[in-house]
C-alpha cells in the first residue's frame, strides 16, 4: 500500500508510539474532563453520570453483583421479579470488564469508579482506534491521530456515556478489527479471536450487530486485496481466497463457541422474554430520510434516547474527507466500490426496519437508537483515514471537487427539520471545512515542491533550502491540519455534553449514595436469612431495582431479560409498567398482593405510607426511615384449590377483578374479596358514598393523565399512568369521596373507574385457610430451598417462583412432576401427609454450554499450538491441504 511520502521520516517527536498513544488517550480524557467540570460532575462537584438506565437499572444490578458471594447468588437471584436467573442478567449487563474490580470498590467509592471508568473508555477508545489505524495505513501520523480521537469522541460515545453495558465494544471494535487485518495478512489469529470473544461476552446483545459488521468488514477487505488470475483467486499477499477465508471462519467459530457457556443460557433465558417476542420486521417501514441523517451528521447534534435518528455525529472533517476518498485518483474503483457499498449497507442498517432487526438480534430495541451506530462512525473514520494515507492521488481540483460536495451535504439538511439554530451556524461550519480545504490545499502545494525540488539532479545551496522549507512547512501544516480537526471535534463534544438538549444526563451522587446506605443498612436488617422465607419492598418512587440495591427479596424489577410471564402476571394484578415489556414496579397498596406474594416487610425512605396502606402496621422508626411489617404474608408455597389450574392471563379483566378471580381460584370459592360500589357519574367527576369503615380503593382505566380523590378537606392525586389501583381509606359511614378527572385515553372497557370495598372478614377467612396449609422453609439459599408441609389430604401446593424452565421440585426426595399455574409459577400435586418439600435451581442451558466452552478452549490451544503463522490449518494438516489446491 502507497503511503503519504512525507510521513516516511516522519516527526522526530512523534516517532515514540508512547508519545502518540499518550497524546490520544489524554485529549479525549480532557476534553471530557471539561464537560465533567461544567456539569458539576465529581471531582468539580456532586453530580455523577448516573442518569436513565445507569441510574435505574445498571448501578443496582453491579451493587449485587458486589454483594453476591456464593455460587447460589451467581446464578440465581431473588431480588426482583419474584426471582431471576442472574447468569441471565449478569450476561446482559454486568460483563464489563472493568467491572471485574467493582466487588472490591468500598460504597463510598462505587459511583467514583463508574465516573472515572465511562471517561477513561473515551480515550481507550481513541487508542484502540489509532492502534488500528497506525497497521492498516502502515504509518504513523497526526491526521490518524486526529482519526482516532474523533472516533473517541463520536456522538455515541458521548450520547450513550451512561450505557456501562455497551461500551465496552467501542474500546474492542477498532482491536477487533486490527486483529483481524493481521489475520488476513497470514499472522497469528490469536488476537482477532481474543478481542470477538471478549467482545461478545462483554455484550451479548450489541455484540451481535458486531459480529454482522465484522463479517461485512471481511468480506469488503478480501475483495479489496483480491487479485483474479486463470488457475484461482489470490489475495495480493500471495495466500489464496480459501485459506484467507478458513482462517476467518475457524476463528469466528472459536470465539463463538468459547462463550457458549455464557450465550445457551442467554439465549433460552432472553427467547421468554416479552421483549424478545412481539415485533416483527415491516418490510414496508424506512425511518429517517437522507437529509434526516445527514443532519444528525451536523456538529451539536442533540443526544438521541427517544426513537429518533441514531447518534452518528462525528466531526466536519468527514464532509471534507469522505468525498475526498472517492475522488481520490490512487483509490482504486475497487476499493472506491467496496468501501461505499460497507457505507451504504450500515446506512441501511440505521435506517431500514427490517436490516434494524438484523443488526439489533431479531429483534426491536426500546428506545436508545442506533445502539450499534459506533460501528458506523468507526467505518467512515477509517475511509476517511484511507483517503488521506493514498496522498499521491490528492490534487488541488480534488480538495475543491471535494469541498464543493461538502459544502452541498453541509445545506443539504435544510430540506430536513433543520433547527433554526443549526440553520444559523451553517456558516460558520462551511468556514471550518473551508479552513481545512486550504491547509490541505497548502499541504498538497508544499508536498509537490518538495518533490519537484527532489527530483533535480545538481542540488544548490538555494535549491536545498527551498526543499528543506518545503519539507518542513508540508510537515506544520499535517500537524495543523490535524489540529484543525481535533480542536472541530473537542469542541463539539464538549458543546453537546454540555448544553444541548440538556447535555450528559447526570444525578446528585450524594443523593444516590445514602439511598444506597439506607437500602443496604435496613435490608440486611429485615431480610429474611437462610432460615426462613419472605420479601421486602421500598416505598416505591425512589429507583426501580431497589432490591438488588439493597441485596433484599422483591418483586419490583426493571431489566430486559425479565420472564415473559412474570412480567405479564405482574402487570395484569395492577403493577405498574415503567418501560413496556421490561419492568414491573410493584403496587404496594393491595393486601392481597402483599399477602399473595410473601411481603412482610416495607422500607418507607419517604415516611409517606401511612394511609397508603391497609393492613400493616409500624414495626420501627428511624429518623430516614419507617420500617412497616405485614402481619399476613404468606409462606413461599402454600395448598390451593385445583381451580388454580383453570386461572388465565387475560386482558379482559381490571387489577382488582383479576386479583379477585386469583385469590377465588386459590380458595376454591367464588368469595371476591374486593367488592365492586356503584359510583355516579356526573361528566368527569365520580362520587361514591362509604357504607362502613371498610378500606376502599379505587380502580381506573385511564392510560394519561391525572385524577383528583377529595374526602373533605383530604386531597390527593392519582396519575392514571402509573397507579391503576389505589388504597383511599378507611371512612365512616356517609362520608362521601369526589373524583375529578383529567384523565384521557381509555382503556376498552365499559367502566373505566370504579370503586371496590375490602371485604376484610372474607379476606381474613381466606388467608387463615390458605395459611393452613403453608410450607414452613427451614433451609434457603438461592438456588435450593427446603420445608415442609402437613396436609389433610392430597392438594395442589401453588408458589410464588416463577418458573422459566429452570426449577425442579422434590417430595421426599422424589423428583415429581411440576405444573405450570396462572401462566408464570411453580406448582405442583403433594399427597396427604407430612413431608419434605424442596425446590432445586438449574440455570437453563449452563451445563452443555459449560461443556462446549471447555472443549472449544482444548481444541483452541491445539488450534494454536500447530498453528505456524502462515496456514489456516493446522501445521500436520496443510501439506494436504496443499496437495488438495
Amino acid at each position: 500500500m502507497n503511503t503519504n511520502p512525507l510521513l516516511k521520516r516522519g516527526f522526530s517527536f512523534l516517532t515514540s508510539q508512547p508519545v502518540r498513544v499518550l497524546t490520544v488517550f489524554l485529549i479525549p480524557i480532557l476534553t471530557g474532563l471539561t464537560f465533567f467540570y461544567w456539569r458539576e460532575i465529581h471531582p468539580f462537584g456532586d453530580n455523577s453520570l448516573l442518569s436513565i438506565d445507569l441510574w435505574g437499572q445498571y448501578f443496582p444490578m453491579y451493587r449485587q453483583m458486589a454483594y453476591t458471594d456464593s455460587l447460589s447468588e451467581m446464578l440465581y437471584s431473588w431480588n426482583g421479579a419474584l426471582g431471576f436467573n442472574n447468569v441471565l442478567q449478569s450476561a446482559y449487563y454486568c460483563h464489563s470488564l472493568f467491572l471485574q474490580i467493582f466487588r472490591f470498590i468500598p460504597i463510598d467509592l462505587s459511583i467514583v469508579f463508574i465516573n472515572t471508568v465511562c471517561l477513561l473508555r473515551l480515550g481507550f477508545a481513541a487508542v484502540t482506534c489509532l492502534v488500528f489505524l497506525e497497521y492498516k495505513f502502515r504509518k504513523p501520523s497526526p491526521m490518524l491521530m486526529a482519526g482516532a480521537i474523533a472516533y473517541g469522541l463520536c456522538a455515541y460515545a458521548i450520547a450513550f456515556i451512561m450505557q456501562f453495558m455497551w461500551t465496552d465494544l467501542v474500546v474492542l471494535a477498532p482491536l477487533i478489527l486490527y486483529g483481524l487485518e493481521r489475520l488476513l495478512d497470514g499472522h497469528s489469529p490469536l488476537l482477532y479471536i481474543v478481542t470477538l470473544t471478549l467482545a461478545i461476552y462483554t455484550n451479548f446483545y450489541v455484540a451481535f450487530g458486531l459480529c454482522l459488521f465484522i463479517l461485512l468488514y471481511a468480506a469488503a477487505e478480501l475483495g479489496r486485496r483480491a487479485e483474479i488470475t486463470y488457475t484461482r483467486p489470490f489475495l495480493r499477499n500471495g495466500k489464496t481466497l480459501r485459506r484467507v477465508g478458513i482462517r476467518f471462519v475457524i476463528g469466528s467459530a472459536f470465539a463463538g463457541a468459547i462463550n457458549a457457556a455464557m450465550l445457551l443460557p442467554m439465549l433460552q433465558g432472553i427467547s421468554q422474554s416479552s421483549a424478545a417476542s412481539e415485533a416483527t420486521p415491516n418490510f414496508e417501514q424506512w425511518y429517517h430520510t437522507l437529509a434526516d441523517n445527514v443532519n444528525a451528521l451536523l456538529p451539536q447534534t442533540e443526544v438521541s434516547l427517544g426513537y429518533g435518528t441514531a447518534n452518528i455525529a462525528m466531526g466536519l472533517f468527514l464532509f471534507l474527507l469522505i468525498p475526498l476518498f472517492f475522488l481520490n485518483t490512487r483509490v482504486r474503483f475497487r476499493d472506491k466500490l467496496l468501501s461505499g457499498g460497507l457505507l451504504i449497507v450500515l446506512y441501511i442498517g440505521l435506517n431500514y426496519n427490517p436490516a434494524e432487526y438484523l443488526f439489533n438480534g431479531f429483534h426491536f430495541p426500546n428506545q436508545l437508537p442506533g445502539r450499534w451506530s459506533f460501528l458506523f462512525s468507526l467505518a467512515l473514520v477509517t475511509v476517511a483515514m484511507h483517503g488521506l494515507s493514498q496522498s499521491d492521488g490528492i490534487r488541488v481540483r480534488t480538495v475543491v471537487g471535494a469541498y464543493t460536495v461538502g459544502v452541498f451535504f453541509l445545506l443539504f439538511p435544510r430540506y430536513s427539520e433543520l433547527s433554526d439554530w443549526k440553520a444559523s451556524r451553517l456558516g460558520e461550519w462551511i468556514g471550518w471545512i473551508s479552513i481545512l480545504a486550504l491547509l490541505l490545499i497548502g499541504w498538497i502545494v508544499l508536498r509537490r515542491l518538495h518533490a519537484h525540488f527532489t527530483a533535480e539532479q545538481d542540488e544548490t545551496h538555494a535549491q536545498y533550502v527551498k526543499r528543506l522549507g518545503c519539507r518542513i512547512g508540508a510537515l506544520v501544516l499535517t500537524v495543523a491540519v490535524s489540529l484543525t480537526i481535533t480542536l472541530e471535534v473537542c469542541n463539539n463534544a464538549i458543546a453537546v455534553a454540555t448544553e444541548v438538549n440538556g447535555g450528559v444526563g447526570t444525578s446528585s451522587m450524594k443523593h444516590y449514595l445514602n439511598a444506597t446506605h439506607l437500602f443496604d443498612r435496613y435490608g440486611a436488617m429485615v431480610d429474611s436469612g437462610n432460615d426462613t422465607f419472605y420479601r421486602v419492598e421500598n416505598n416505591q418512587g425512589w429507583t426501580f431495582n431497589d432490591g438488588q440495591l439493597g441485596d433484599y427479596k422483591s418483586v419490583s424489577y426493571y431489566g430486559s431479560t425479565m420472564n415473559g410471564k412474570t412480567y405479564e402476571l405482574l402487570r395484569f394484578l395492577g403493577n405498574r409498567v415503567y418501560a413496556l415489556n421490561i419492568s414491573s414496579l410493584y403496587n404496594n397498596s393491595s393486601p392481597i398482593q402483599n399477602s399473595l406474594f410473601g411481603i412482610r416487610y416495607f422500607i418507607d425512605k419517604g415516611r409517606n405510607l401511612d394511609g397508603r396502606l391497609t393492613c400493616i402496621t409500624k414495626r420501627a422508626e428511624y429518623d430516614d426511615c419507617i420500617l412497616w411489617e405485614n402481619p399476613t404474608p404468606l409462606p413461599l408455597a402454600f395448598a390451593s384449590s385445583d381451580e388454580i389450574i383453570t386461572y388465565r392471563i387475560t386482558d379482559e379483566l381490571r387489577p382488582l377483578a383479576a386479583q379477585n378471580a386469583l385469590v377465588n381460584a386459590l380458595y376454591g370459592e367464588g368469595v371476591n374479596v374486593f367488592e365492586e360500589q356503584s359510583h355516579i357519574t356526573d361528566g368527569n367527576s365520580y362520587r361514591y358514598t362509604c357504607t362502613d369503615n371498610e378500606p376502599i380503593f379505587l380502580e381506573q382505566g385511564f392510560r394519561r393523565g391525572s385524577l383528583t380523590v377529595t374526602v373533605g378537606d383530604n386531597v390527593m392525586t392519582v396519575d392514571a399512568g402509573t397507579e391503576p389501583f389505589k388504597y383511599l381509606g378507611r371512612f365512616d359511614a356517609g362520608t362521601e369521596i369526589t373524583v375529578t378527572s383529567e384523565a384521557s385515553d381509555p382503556y376498552d372497557q365499559p367502566t373505566v373507574l370504579s370503586f371496590y370495598r375490602l371485604n376484610t372478614q372474607v379476606w381474613n377467612e381466606v388467608y387463615r385457610s390458605l395459611m393452613a396449609g403453608g410450607m414452613e422453609v427451614t433451609s434457603f439459599d438461592n438456588t435450593c430451598v427446603e420445608g415442609t408441609v402437613s396436609l389433610p389430604e392430597s392438594r395442589l401446593l401453588f408458589t410464588t417462583i416463577p418458573q422459566d424452565g429452570g426449577w425442579e421440585a422434590y417430595v421426599d426426595g422424589k423428583n415429581v412432576n411440576t405444573v405450570l399455574l396462572a401462566d408464570a409459577l411453580l406448582g405442583l400435586r403433594v399427597p396427604a401427609g407430612e413431608h419434605t418439600i424442596t425446590f432445586r435451581y438449574r440455570v437453563p442451558g449452563l451445563l452443555p454450554g459449560i461443556v462446549i466452552t471447555c472443549l472449544s478452549l482444548i481444541a483452541f490451544a491445539v488450534y494454536l499450538w500447530f498453528f505456524d503463522g502462515r496456514h489456516p490449518l493446522p501445521s500436520f494438516l496443510h501439506r494436504k491441504a496443499r496437495s488438495d489446491a
